[in-house]
């Protein structure tokens, strides 16, 4: 038995998942696209030393930031872990934001054709100059990929754009053709967690602020002097504000109020994907029921 536990943002995945695991003899896959990366702890939210002790985390820290990582990758990554956590008669949470990497863990990875590095470079110029239009272009030629990913998630901007350049097929297109791969006889039960928006924004500001005291504009500092700016981490949603801040391009005010409202955007990407999956049952954080499923299954 594999137990997901899914959601946006800041809905509360990491404390709930760790005190599950403690009461299922449970150790945790983080299925994320950041916290793969050392060194970028506190914008990414990355579970700190301490819950990392009270549970074994797993498919976290070990990446270079200079390093691309792909979801293939994620899934070697993950399936390796998952089989040594199970051989040591532990029970497996997959527990994360990524919609993408979970899909490609569950039902196989999809075939697309390699990067073309003169259609990628042009496109990165692009970037460069105008990051909102590329993501406006791609909500031209493909509504639905647009709609499944953040319009700061750069990476995955340019990989779909590059496709389609490439093909003149949409991304999204690839995803629909794909044959899932057939499952193992291993049950795997999937859990949405949710909250009123309000509430959900609400705690989005209150993370935002906890990351700022905890040295969130300091971390950037060092990591700038550590790492080339064109890491694929710097682009993400807290590090890409937090270096305008430092630029002195907007203000302390507006860096919180910036990250927030990219959040929310993030938010708002998640649940649109999770939601598609009729595989998962939504819970309130602190419904008991979760608990009571997760004995019944197990």
């Amino acid at each position: 038995m594999i137990i997901v536990i899914v959601g946006p943002t800041a809905v509360g995945k990491t404390k709930l998942s760790i005190e599950l695991a403690q009461k299922f003899n449970a150790e945790i896959i983080c299925v994320d696209s950041l916290v793969v990366y050392r060194d970028f702890n506190i914008g990414t939210a990355k579970p700190s030393s301490e819950e990392r002790k009270l549970v074994p985390h797993h498919v976290l820290d070990f990446v270079a930031p200079t390093e691309l990582f792909t979801a293939h990758d994620f899934c070697e990554a993950a399936t390796a872990a998952m089989a040594d956590v199970q051989k040591r008669g532990k029970n497996v949470f997959l527990v994360g934001g990524s919609g993408l990497y979970l899909k490609a863990l569950t039902h196989g990875m999809f075939k697309a054709p390699p990067s073309d590095p003169q259609i990628r470079e042009a496109l990165e110029e692009r970037l460069s100059q105008d990051p909102k239009a590329l993501y406006e272009e791609l909500c031209l030629v493909d509504s639905k990929t647009s709609h499944a990913i953040h319009p700061n998630d750069h990476y995955r901007i340019l990989r779909a754009l590059e496709v389609y350049q490439m093909t003149k097929k949409p991304f999204s297109r690839y995803h629909e053709e794909h044959v899932p791969k057939k499952r193992g006889t291993e049950k795997i039960v999937k859990i949405g967690l949710t909250l009123d928006r309000e509430v959900l924004y609400r705690r989005i500001e209150e993370r935002t602020a906890r990351m700022h005291r905890k040295g969130l504009v300091e971390e950037v500092q060092d990591l700038q002097k550590k790492y080339p700016l064109s890491c694929k981490p710097f682009k993400s949603v807290g590090y890409k504000e937090t270096r305008q801040f430092l630029n002195h391009e907007i203000t302390q005010e507006e860096l919180l109020e910036r990250i927030n409202q990219a959040t929310r955007q993030l938010a708002k990407g998640q649940w649109t994907w999770f939601r598609a999956d009729p595989e998962i049952q939504w819970f309130l954080p602190t419904d008991s029921q979760i608990s009571h499923k997760i004995a019944e299954l197990l």
